[in-house]
């Protein structure tokens, strides 16, 4: 009796600290994102670095099932080239086109996922596009083309940094807000599905060339062009789109699933969605897209109640607590995005999710921090359910 009423007794005391644990959690959820950071015990090791006033959340989102974007060849390149058509060919990627001009030629693959050649590729959803110009050799292009985080080898290269450029500022051949509305029209013309930016940088000459002098010394070679070579007619706007659903956009970050979900080659690597675009004064001078996504509406969950960004942090820190961290780790953003999962042969689940990304310090021993690089990793939680996808461990 006595060993029964003990048992009683833990049995009580645990279901009490299950309905405290669960109570304070819904007492969390009430705070907005700063009062909850404000509160919040941390675990060792681990900082917060997000502005509260930079997570939007939602109300509702759906779930959604989702094949590739087609585009229409055709119809890419009649909006998209302009000079004459030298020569158009099928390859495993999808329709090749080349174009020529008196002084550029221009360069189109509209990917098909290996259709129009009869095979099974793995480039769908999207395009490329590239300018070169006849009489000049290329200058090096002075800036990492792709959207944060950063990967190891782009760090600590001072002629590949974003941060020296300006976001939204006006160029010499055109202002900002003109030539987003132009790149904006022309990819709808193209077929594009909707677009919303996620950085942006406008390349003065002027960084540009400090950029050329960062680039010769840092490879050790005798510089190919004086810096008098580097004119406003150089000057370049970058666009990082990303695909719009319901008002959430696509993830541009890969992220690791860990339940044996393979995706091909790269294992539980799942795919990232990316728009990347360079403008100049003649208009597109390379564009890249890939992985972008035609939801099946007819299949598309009722809209579901979002978690707020409190209760996916919350299950972040809840489970770092549980952890020994040795090295720092930083939260550096978190935001609502959808996350692709293949379900079969080209078709995707596109989940809502908190994709909280964290840094962790790749080479700790150095005492300048400047010298300090960064390994990025994504901590995903289910956007309706609130479970982690995505974590840890």
């Amino acid at each position: 009796m006595k060993k029964l009423m003990v048992s009683l007794l833990i049995l009580s005391l645990v279901f009490l600290a299950a309905c405290e644990g669960s109570k304070e959690g819904d007492d969390e959820d009430n705070l907005t994102l700063e009062q909850y950071l404000q509160q919040v015990k941390l675990p060792n090791n681990l900082e917060i670095a997000i502005d509260p006033e930079t997570v939007v959340s939602a109300q509702e989102a759906r779930i959604h099932e989702a094949g590739y974007w087609e585009l229409d060849p055709e119809t890419v390149s009649k909006h998209l080239l302009r000079g004459e058509l030298v020569e158009m060919q099928p390859m495993a990627e999808g329709p090749w086109y080349h174009a020529s001009g008196d002084t550029y030629d221009e360069y189109l693959n509209v990917y098909d996922n290996g259709k129009s050649f009869g095979i099974e590729e793995s480039s769908a959803g999207g395009m490329s596009y590239v300018v070169y110009e006849k009489s000049e050799t290329e200058k090096p292009f002075l800036i990492v083309n792709h959207p944060d985080p950063l990967t190891l080898s782009d760090q600590g290269r001072k002629s590949m940094a974003k941060s020296d450029y300006s976001s939204y500022a006006d160029l010499t051949f055109k202002p900002y807000e003109e030539a987003l509305a132009e790149v904006l029209e022309h990819m709808k013309q193209m077929g594009f599905p909707e677009l919303a930016v996620s950085e942006t940088y406008s390349m003065d000459v002027e960084t540009q060339r400090k950029h050329y002098e960062y680039y010769v010394e840092e490879r050790g070679i005798e510089p190919e062009f004086d810096l008098e070579d580097w004119t406003t007619a150089d000057e370049k706007y970058i666009f990082h789109f990303r695909q719009m659903i319901d008002g959430i956009p696509v993830s541009n970050a890969s992220w690791y699933w860990g339940r044996g979900t393979g995706t091909g080659p790269a294992g539980n690597w799942m795919q990232s969605t990316e728009i990347n675009v360079v403008y100049m004064t003649d208009g597109f001078k390379d564009i890249s897209a890939y992985n972008m996504y035609r939801i099946k509406e007819e299949l598309a969950s009722e809209a579901m109640p979002v978690v707020s960004p409190v209760h996916a942090l919350r299950t972040m820190i809840d489970e770092y607590s549980d952890l020994i961290i040795e090295e720092k780790l930083t939260v550096t953003s978190m935001e609502l995005v959808y996350v692709s999962i293949p379900k079969g042969k080209e078709t995707f689940e596109l989940i809502p999710a908190w994709k909280i990304t964290v840094a962790e310090p790749y080479e700790s021993d150095h005492s300048d921090e400047d010298s300090i690089k960064y390994e990025y990793r994504q901590y995903v939680v289910h956007a309706i359910t609130g479970e982690k996808i995505s974590g840890s461990r």
